[in-house]
């Protein structure tokens, strides 16, 4: 089985498949729907399942740059995010809880679930990428807080 820091490093590298590419406000993001995806052996049943990953699920490679700020911001596409730690330190993010900016440390191997439809963002303020695989499932945050 393929672990989640492998599967990262196979989408920042991986082209075609429908990749999207962003730059911006100190993120590099790499996403790819699923469904493009599904065939590549190191997509898994195991993942699939464990992820509740469905034909609609945008997957990505996000980071955010050493020593930079993600400014809190909504999205406008996504309505829920979750953040999967992929690297090897403490990643801090930023999201909305109860309408206060508040700031979450997410352990290597350990993930967030976001509200993008919310205030969310980071500041790293280390010296290493915070680097994510990111879920996208294109539902409502509740709906997945409630799959959870």
């Amino acid at each position: 089985m393929y672990t989640e820091p492998q599967i990262y490093a196979n989408l920042s590298t991986l082209q075609g498949y429908d990749r999207q590419e962003f730059t911006y406000n100190n993120i590099i993001q790499c996403v790819f729907p699923y469904a493009k995806l599904k065939h590549l052996d190191w997509i898994t049943d195991d993942f699939v399942g464990k992820y509740a990953i469905t034909e609609d699920t945008i997957i990505g490679a996000e980071s955010i740059l050493a020593n930079s700020y993600l400014k809190a911001h909504t999205d406008i596409i996504r309505r829920s995010n979750l953040l999967i730690n992929v690297g090897d330190n403490v990643a801090y993010v930023e999201h909305s809880n109860d309408g206060v900016l508040v700031e979450v440390a997410i352990q290597p191997g350990e993930s967030l679930l976001i509200n993008t439809n919310l205030l969310h963002g980071s500041n790293n303020k280390t010296d290493e990428d915070f680097k994510f695989l990111t879920i996208n499932t294109r539902q409502a945050y509740q709906k997945r807080v409630e799959y959870g």
